[in-house]
């Protein structure tokens, strides 16, 4: 482990690396803008952007901002997906600080300041209306924003249009136009499955993708001129960005999340603000997390949180290069559920190296595609950068003075080179995440035929036994057993197998093995030993299961309960509806704690604590005011309190008696 003290001298290095050389670089004062209007993207490749190259009119309104402010040629995401991407974005740090590393089963840890936070104390009104389900409040993105607009309605698919987004976008400020505010708009249209207004469709040729791109710029285009009619343009810092790219078929990845190649690491960063240097471009890399110390500085904040961003000002008064040395870190922790190892990577302007099984070298001048792997031909260079790559981790990995880690899943980020390479696994992942659609979508013949056919190429990926299962009918009983024990057998320390395995034997009134069965989920998930499958987090994501940790919990309380193991019952009830609840503010899940409160209730009192029990049962009322078991629960818990009262009067006045 690194000490402290060289976890300082480290950081100071790579601080030193970002900035780049800058003694001789002069001061740019800009003027301040009045407000922030964030937006992003999800699944948005800068190349498909129309000002970026493409060939078709993809974003004709975004275009129309370039040509007004500074387009970024090169800006590099640390995260290729939604919730990591936007927690950098937010705080200006790499993943590996904020300790978020995937979408669902993380939440930003609290000791993370976010752009909102800082804004917010300065005096702003803060907003954010995000579209992605991955940014959902339950993953503790709130932090700093007076509203967070996460409202899906009734879809449960996860998918929010980017005219809903728009709505309320432009409600809000028509509400906030006379203040000061910083609003975050998240647009989550581009990413797979690609439905966009057929309108849009037939722009490009039945392209679906572009036709969400375009679809969504659209919509940019609204809040553009809604900026216009209530006469904030000219006061206003509007930056447009990408969260991530999407590989549309590049490296043999279809979405995104997976590799970290420029598909989906290059996103659009684009800004306009009063006095820039319109139509400027700027070829020097950038990275997402400068989005935060950029921003402060033009605010004039001087007193905000470190960061590992750089203020990227002098560009916009028209600077071309102002720090060339920089290295930019990347990574997915995803092909880690597949047994793999992960993907780190570090690039500089010319070349990047990928940390794997068998590591990647890429000339990104003569290779913008990343195609010819010189790591063979490089070995010197590969490893100065694998060097710096390191120096990178050790630096931003976050360890509190007690040890603690606040990294998220530091155990994942090493070099070992021991595990399967994840370029071996993308056909596998891809067909999963198909599958995985079809049980969302309730396809469950087409769920069997996609999982059969994974596990003729590799009989021992355990997601597709786990899915296999969770297709099976439930009359099926001893199948469906066979599925989740094969799922087991190949991997032992999968929690949601064991999950899987609990649940059929609850249903089949085998209590003791579902106990069982709950209790290894629970370590399992809650060690994050192994995290959720990618399967589970999408599921997770869309609104359409609990996080695990918190099924685990609840179905081993459940099963205590049955069981009439009222102390232990209680115990974890609590960890479950006090502790730690990670679970969103929707009918479904109120409605599954308010029968968690009513169990706790009821195992309170056949324990005697009938004051504790009565408050359980008064926050089943909180959540289902109608519900008849808890009025009564609360009537039975009072006449016992009554009946209690009685009986400790006499005996007091027993024992007052000569």
């Amino acid at each position: 482990m690194v000490s402290s003290c060289n976890r300082i001298i480290l950081a100071a290095s790579i601080a030193v690396s970002l900035a780049g050389c800058s003694k001789d670089r002069e001061t740019v004062v800009l003027p301040e803008p009045r407000n922030v209007v964030l937006i992003t993207i999800d699944a948005c490749r800068a190349d498909a952007l129309s000002c970026y190259g493409h060939p078709r009119p993809t974003t004709p309104r975004i275009d129309a901002l370039a040509r007004e402010g500074v387009l970024f040629e090169n800006a590099i995401t640390p995260a290729t997906s939604t919730l990591p991407s936007h927690c950098s974005i937010l705080t200006g740090t790499t993943p590996p600080y904020h300790g978020v590393h995937a979408d669902a089963n993380y939440r930003l840890p609290q000791i993370n300041v976010t752009l909102a936070e800082t804004l917010k104390a300065k005096g702003f009104a803060t907003g954010a209306i995000v579209g992605s389900a991955a940014l959902r409040s339950m993953f503790d993105m709130t932090q700093g924003f007076d509203t967070y607009d996460d409202d899906f309605g009734s879809n449960s698919g996860g998918r929010r249009s980017a005219k809903s987004v728009t709505d309320s976008a432009l409600t809000w400020l028509q509400e906030h136009a006379t203040q000061r505010l910083f609003l975050l708009i998240n647009y989550q249209d581009p990413a797979a499955p690609y439905v966009p207004p057929e309108t849009y469709r037939a722009q490009h040729g039945g392209n679906a993708y572009l036709g969400e791109l375009s679809y969504t710029d659209a919509q940019i285009g609204r809040v553009v001129d809604k900026l216009d009619s209530l006469g904030l343009t000219d006061s206003t810092l509007l930056i447009v960005t990408g969260a991530h790219g999407e590989g549309t078929g590049n490296h043999s990845e279809s979405w995104h999340g997976f590799f970290v190649y420029h598909d989906t690491t290059r996103v659009p960063l684009i800004v306009k603000a009063p006095g820039l240097a319109p139509g400027t471009r700027i070829e020097e890399k950038v990275g997402l997390i400068d989005i935060v110390p950029t921003v402060l500085s033009m605010m004039r904040v001087t007193d905000a949180p470190p960061v590992h961003g750089s203020d990227l000002s002098p560009y916009l008064a028209g600077r071309k290069t102002v720090y060339p040395g920089r290295y930019f870190y990347s990574e997915s922790l995803l092909p880690t559920d597949y047994g793999c190892n992960a993907l780190l990577a570090i690039e500089d302007q010319s070349w990047k190296y990928i940390q794997s099984k068998r590591p990647e070298l890429y000339d990104l001048v003569r290779d913008p595609g990343e195609t010819n792997n010189l790591f063979a031909e490089q070995p010197n260079r590969a490893r100065a950068l694998q060097k710096r790559l390191q120096e990178e981790l050790a630096a931003t990995i976050r360890i509190s003075e007690k040890g603690e880690d606040f990294s998220g899943g530091a155990e994942a980020i090493k070099f070992e080179t021991d595990m399967e390479d994840p370029k071996d696994f993308i056909r596998i992942h891809d067909m999963l995440v198909m599958a995985g659609d079809l049980f969302a979508r309730g396809d469950r013949n087409g769920v069997v035929m996609m999982c059969n056919a994974i596990l003729k190429i590799r009989p021992d990926v355990n997601q597709a036994h786990e899915l296999l299962g969770a297709a099976t009918p439930f009359e099926e009983h001893d199948k469906r057993k066979n599925h989740f024990l094969d799922a087991i057998r190949h991997n032992p320390r999968s929690a949601v197998a064991h999950f899987s395995l609990g649940n059929l034997y609850w249903k089949n009134y085998e209590f003791p093995a579902a106990e069982a069965q709950f209790q290894k989920a629970r370590w399992l998930a809650e060690g994050n030993a192994v995290p959720d499958s990618s399967i589970i987090k999408r599921l997770t994501s869309f609104g359409l299961v609990p996080p695990l940790r918190f099924n685990a919990r609840l179905h081993l309380a459940d099963t205590l309960h049955i069981q009439r193991k009222f102390e232990a019952a209680v115990e974890m009830y609590y960890s479950v509806l006090y502790l730690d609840p990670l679970v969103e503010d929707t009918p479904y899940f109120r409605e599954t704690k308010a029968l968690a409160f009513l169990n706790l209730g009821e195992n309170l009192y056949f324990l005697n604590r009938f004051d504790d029990s009565i408050n359980a049962y008064q926050d089943a009322l909180s959540l289902d005011p109608g519900s008849e078991k808890a009025q009564s629960g609360i009537a039975q818990a009072l006449t016992a309190l009554d009946v209690l009262g009685t009986v400790e009067e006499r005996l007091e006045k027993e024992d007052d008696q000569p």
